[in-house]
């Protein structure tokens, strides 16, 4: 690693990090159970809610790096993107469908519409507009899905989680895991536009600035789920990586 560039590092880390949601969702589940009723359920759609958010966020980030590489010039993406497309309308229709069943209790509607119309959008307008435009506007919106994510938390009072071990799993759910997984899309999608381009001069800032961000939230979460585990032992793993 120390002879690698700074963005090969940004590469090579996005390759082979995975946070792994399910394993702290799963704990989180197991740990409600245990609160007051109207406390735990609502915990739960919180939860519930998270779930193909996080799908979204992740199939957004890739269909940014996707649309970079194709509109930088690589034919092969177009098919692969249209893919990815289709993956997205689906993530709108699950979500579409979790925000009816759960408003009542989150009060989510308006923000999530606003945020489904800019994603279709974006959908839609991809193949017309230039490299630098379509990553400044996945950047929005995909910051928006991370700002509906804390929205749904501080309304189903995961926030508020009063036991330690749950609590710090949920920091690393809601708030530093997400954030983690987009400096690292981003820092692809940089890469896939290569060194042309209006904004080329910028890029080595531009890496430098994420790496920055990458190494400190790592060191965050890795800290967020050591105290977990030193409350309870019981959770798999004491950290999510080692960057």
């Amino acid at each position: 690693m120390k002879n690698l560039k700074v963005w090969q590092k940004l590469v090579f880390m996005g390759t082979l990090f995975m946070l792994p949601f399910a394993v702290v969702t799963y704990k989180m589940v197991s740990s409600i159970n245990e609160l007051s009723v109207e406390f735990a359920r609502q915990e739960l759609r919180g939860l519930e809610y998270h779930a193909p958010l996080l799908a979204l966020l992740k199939n957004l980030q890739q269909h940014r790096g996707m649309a970079a590489t194709w509109l930088s010039g690589d034919a092969v993406f177009k098919g692969r993107l249209a893919g990815k497309s289709a993956d997205i309308e689906n993530d709108l229709k699950i979500v579409d469908g979790v925000d009816r069943r759960l408003d009542g209790a989150l009060h989510t509607s308006k923000k999530w519409s606003a945020l489904s119309s800019a994603i279709r959008n974006i959908l839609d307008k991809t193949e017309s507009g230039s490299v630098d435009e379509n990553f400044e506007q996945h950047i929005r919106v995909i910051e928006d899905v991370i700002d509906l994510i804390e929205d749904v938390s501080d309304a189903s009072n995961l926030t508020l989680d009063p036991d330690i071990d749950t609590y710090y799993l949920m920091d690393v759910l809601v708030f530093k895991g997400p954030k983690l997984s987009e400096w690292l899309a981003e820092s692809w999608t940089l890469t896939r536009e290569g060194a042309t381009g209006p904004d080329a001069p910028n890029r080595p800032g531009q890496f430098r600035r994420l790496h920055t961000l990458i190494i400190d939230v790592n060191v965050e979460i890795n800290t967020a789920m050591q105290k977990a585990y030193d409350f309870n032992p019981s959770i798999p793993g004491r950290t999510i990586s080692r960057i």
